[in-house]
């Protein structure tokens, strides 16, 4: 059914077909509404009567962005910039096209305007903190996720790349610290479980770390690096049988993952039962449309146990 209030305005203009603000009303309604080709005719209208209006130019790019016309919607957001050179939206929307783009320099450069005009974005902050994670800059990547963190204590994914970047740093208080806050904030962010899991292992605390990576399951039971993780654990608590016990149950519940009957051949072999190991590579093998394990890499290791 169409937009009553596009086809109410639609009206309108028919009756009054210059009238700027009718028009301008129509061309909100069809970019609402999806319809991008009729509100870029629009605001194109617009901009040939009202040509200082940097608002129109900007939602022009926002139009060529969603289009995914890069090159025009750049244009237009220039466009924007020019008219309103202090305008932290105008600045803001080129930034992430860049951002997206690639162009990660000039993105850098334009959220930090951004942030000279309002040091409370949080988005500015957290998106130039995944800039500089990418440019290898983890101090800098720190403080602004920090300030992203400021703007909204409730952002779980700056908490969470937060603590990937203090793990990266050593300080692994701090990155559990906000794992802990990620999951408080959002207890279905299995990732955040996984991490936490991972970080006690290796600080030799299997119980803990089985506890957290059992709720990384619970989140995503198909989690085929959760349950590599999981068989690591079973391993180095040396209850090699129960950790058999928990990849069979988790195959009763999910059979077409076959991926698990990998992981219990390696288990096999670590409990010294080579040929339970290779009766299992054999059964992923039957199916390797369900496989996301190479079959390459499954094989290799048939062959090697077989010969």
């Amino acid at each position: 059914m169409e937009n009553l209030q596009i086809e109410n305005l639609e009206k309108l203009l028919e009756q009054k077909p210059d009238d700027l603000d009718i028009k301008r009303q129509l061309a909100f309604a069809y970019l609402d509404d999806g319809f991008l080709a009729k509100a870029l005719e629009k605001f194109q209208e617009l901009v040939e009567v009202l040509p200082r209006e940097g608002e129109l130019y900007f939602n022009i790019g926002i139009i060529y962005e969603k289009m995914k016309d890069n090159a025009n919607a750049e244009i237009a957001y220039k466009k924007a910039m020019e008219l309103s050179p202090d305008d932290a939206d105008f600045i803001y929307n080129l930034a992430f096209l860049y951002d997206q783009t690639g162009k990660h320099d000039l993105a850098v450069d334009l959220y930090k305007r951004v942030l000279i005009l309002d040091e409370r974005d949080g988005n500015s902050h957290f998106n130039l903190a995944c800039l500089y994670v990418k440019k290898n800059n983890s101090k800098s990547a720190i403080n602004h996720f920090l300030k992203a963190i400021e703007c909204n204590s409730e952002d779980a994914y700056a908490h969470f790349y937060l603590a990937y970047e203090y793990k990266k740093s050593g300080e692994k208080q701090k990155a559990k610290e906000h794992y802990n806050k990620v999951v408080k904030i959002n207890p279905e962010y299995g990732w955040a479980y996984y991490n936490l899991a991972c970080m006690c292992l290796e600080e030799n605390n299997p119980e803990q770390a089985l506890e957290c990576i059992e709720k990384t399951l619970k989140t995503n039971p198909r989690d085929i690096e959760a349950y590599k993780t999981l068989a690591s654990i079973y391993i180095s608590m040396g209850e090699i049988t129960a950790g058999i016990m928990r990849i069979e149950e988790a195959l009763e519940q999910n059979p077409d993952f076959y991926d698990l009957y990998c992981i219990l051949a390696a288990m096999y072999l670590k409990n010294k039962d080579r040929q339970k190991a290779i009766l299992h590579y054999k059964t992923a093998l039957s199916n390797t449309d369900c496989l996301t394990i190479p079959a390459e890499t499954i094989k290799k290791e048939l062959n090697r146990l077989t010969k």
